[in-house]
Order: C-alpha cells, then sequence, then structure tokens
C-alpha cells in the first residue's frame, strides 16, 4: 500500500462516456489511501458508473450524479490488487441511472465500513453482495 497521501478527482465535471461497454465513469484504481471524488455529472449509455477498484481504502465518492443506462451505478472490486477496506459511496443521485444487472456490486474482498447511502439509491436495492466465485460480467474475475 502506498502512503497515505490525498487522491482527489476535481469536482464539477461533466463526463459523458460512449458506447465501450467496459467503460467506468469514475474510478479509482490501484494500490491507493484516502482518495476522494466528488460533484461530477456523469452520462453514460453502457459501462459502470462510479467504482472502485483494487486495493484501495479509506477512499471516498460522494455527491456525484449518474444519469442513463449502465451495468451497475456503483461497484467495488478488487482485480487483483488485494481488499479494499473502509470506502465510502455517499449521497451520490443515482435515482436517474437504469442499472441492467444491479444498482450496487461489491466484491467479496470489500471489507470494513464499505458505507452506502443518500440521495437516489433505492431502498429495496441499497446492496446486493457477490456470492464467492460470482461476478458481474467479468467484473472482479480472474
Amino acid at each position: 500500500m502506498l502512503p497515505a497521501v490525498a487522491h482527489s478527482v476535481p469536482g464539477d465535471n461533466t463526463i459523458m462516456l460512449g458506447d465501450n461497454p467496459l467503460a467506468m465513469g469514475v474510478e479509482v484504481f490501484g494500490e491507493m489511501d484516502h482518495a476522494s471524488v466528488r460533484s461530477n455529472w456523469i452520462q453514460m449509455s453502457v459501462g459502470f458508473g462510479l467504482g472502485i477498484l483494487g486495493g484501495v481504502s479509506n477512499s471516498e465518492i460522494t455527491l456525484n450524479e449518474l444519469h442513463g443506462t449502465g451495468e451497475a451505478a456503483l461497484v467495488a472490486a478488487d482485480v487483483g490488487f488485494g481488499p479494499m477496506r473502509a470506502n465510502r459511496f455517499i449521497q451520490n443521485a443515482t435515482s436517474d441511472f437504469i442499472s441492467a444487472a444491479v444498482d450496487v456490486y461489491l466484491d467479496p474482498s470489500t471489507s470494513g465500513p464499505a458505507e452506502l447511502g443518500g440521495a437516489g439509491v433505492p431502498q429495496s436495492h441499497l446492496l446486493q453482495q457477490a456470492r464467492q466465485g460470482r461476478s458481474l460480467r467479468g467484473v472482479g474475475a480472474a
């Protein structure tokens, strides 16, 4: 794990994705600690909305707006860099996003307080954790 350092995606960005089915609106990737992604407006037609991938810990994805369609709105998956701990998805507006597979995907390696909540996350679909050995269309699979 890299030393504790704050990484940030600047806010108030508009992100529009094309037709790549593996695209991610915004992702935090690799062995990183205390990353922050906030206040982005994301329009999707395929792919994944907001993600924390591989070895990321103590990070926060907050106050982002997702619009359009894709496989999943929020994703946390190992992808070979090790477990993820204490990451938070807070107050991300997903009510204008239609998920083809799941609203939220948390890989089995996600541990600690993977906090979810906030604007626009349907209570009936707040958390769908993958069973061991199953993946969401290849996300987190070896």
